[in-house]
């Protein structure tokens, strides 16, 4: 009977247990799904259209752009959250990460050397150059300007430098048995230069003649080579005169920033690169105030990163800006964190995930249409 008495009770007892061990895990469970769940990162957004865009229409004004779904994307990828903010510019963006304000820096952000000192970059998840948009050309300077380039003018300096050098040739053969044509003197050289720009021209009007047989080998040399010269030369003067008569930009190249004004975001590659091409330039904290830039302070054209300036074009055709076909300094864009965040290398593996799936490509594109 006692026995029966003691097993009756271990079954309240042993429920009792149970029901201690049950409710003193709860806390304990609760309180380790809270520790299981990730910190959001906190990220800066910094750069121009279309790789950030500040949204207005949404309640939280939450980032929109290229680089952002780009993040987006990757941080999926990797099981990460974000909290993001906005910061002044690329600049303070990359202060705040260096400082621990900000854990990651996203946007239009060119990996440099300086800037790698100061941060860790990812893997480059977008490859950009330097462009030039100018108006539309319309005026005479402007539709002249392919002929005031420093190209062309080395160009006409070695033309002449050549024909001097064949007419001083002419002469000095030619001067002791041809001395009706080729007199001594200045003006016997500058028969020798009139022969040989008559003959580049194919004109041949024959006052001047080598009786030489060293004059007739450098006279029929020089007639192949201005077969040469002479077809390269109207290739070039007919090219350059169909564009100016096309809707080409003001600017199409860096030969012709020296002395031009040019409008730009401080603080930048392309600020650099703008000081170092010899242009006067206007820095703006904006590449919208850049562009205004055009109108009120008669800037002539604009550098900056060329995707962006095909996205200005595109979104403002009120402007009537040209995008240069050439580009210049290619860079990179990444991500930048802390020095000391391991975390790059994680989110560099989730670039190249996106690369080689496809998905990169297809978000680019969806902004940019390429």
């Amino acid at each position: 009977p006692d026995g029966d008495k003691v097993r009756g009770m271990r079954a309240p007892a042993l429920l009792v247990v149970v029901l201690a061990v049950v409710c003193g895990h709860l806390p304990l469970s609760a309180q380790s799904s809270d520790q299981n769940t990730p910190t959001p990162l906190r990220v800066v957004v910094a750069g121009s259209e279309p790789f950030v865009v500040q949204s207005s229409q949404s309640s939280d004004d939450s980032p929109e752009g290229l680089s952002i779904d780009i993040w987006n994307a990757v941080a999926a990828r990797r099981g990460y959250t974000s909290t993001f903010t906005a910061a002044h510019d690329v600049e303070a963006a990359l202060t705040a990460v260096a400082t621990g304000q900000a854990d990651i820096a996203v946007g239009p952000i060119s990996i440099t050397r300086d800037r790698a000192a100061r941060v860790r970059f990812t893997q480059p998840y977008f490859h950009s150059v330097l462009g030039i948009a100018a108006p539309a050309a319309g005026s005479l300077l402007d539709r002249v300007s392919p002929f005031l380039t420093r190209t062309f003018m080395s160009g006409v300096v070695t033309l002449i430098a050549i024909l001097c050098l064949v007419g001083a040739l002419l002469w000095m053969v030619e001067r002791r048995h041809n001395p009706d044509h080729f007199p001594p003197g200045s003006a016997g050289v500058g028969n020798g230069i009139w022969m040989a720009l008559v003959t580049m021209t194919t004109v041949g009007y024959g006052d001047r003649v080598p009786q030489t047989v060293p004059g007739r080998v450098i006279t029929g040399v020089w007639m192949l080579l201005s077969l040469v010269i002479a077809s390269s030369l109207t290739a070039f003067l007919a090219t350059a005169l169909t564009l100016s008569q096309m809707d080409a930009p003001a600017i199409e190249s860096a030969d012709q920033l020296p002395g031009r004004t040019i409008a730009t975001v401080g603080a930048t590659t392309s600020e650099t690169f703008a000081r170092n091409r010899g242009a006067r330039v206007l820095s703006f904290e904006t590449l919208p105030e850049a562009a205004a830039a055009l109108e009120s302070a008669g800037a002539d054209a604009i550098v900056f990163d060329r995707p962006m300036l095909q996205y200005l074009s595109l979104s403002n055709p009120h402007l009537g800006l040209r995008v240069s076909a050439a580009g210049y300094q290619p860079q990179n864009y990444g991500f930048a964190l802390r020095l000391d965040d391991d975390r790059a290398l994680a989110i560099s593996i989730g670039i190249l995930a996106l690369q080689e799936s496809g998905e990169l490509d297809s978000i680019i594109s969806g902004w940019l249409g390429r």
